[in-house]
């Protein structure tokens, strides 16, 4: 059987890591990218008609940067 205590410290050394990893998520930059799929049917060039394409668009975290752009 496992002591109470023992079993307290390991609790507490799950805590400060899940905290750690937790505090990373919120305080570390973090890059975020958008994906669309676009495709093209109908009336476009042949070079472009019936073809999708994966396409990667960063959106800006700064909403004042959109509307000064």
């Amino acid at each position: 059987m496992v002591c109470s205590s023992t079993r307290s410290a390991r609790l507490a050394e799950i805590l400060r890591h899940q905290a750690t990893l937790l505090e990373h998520i919120v305080m570390d930059e973090r890059y975020y990218a958008e994906y669309f799929r676009v495709a093209f049917y109908g009336s476009f060039p042949v070079a472009l008609r019936n073809k999708q394409f994966i396409v990667c668009i960063e959106i800006p975290l700064d909403p004042w940067f959109i509307f000064n752009a």
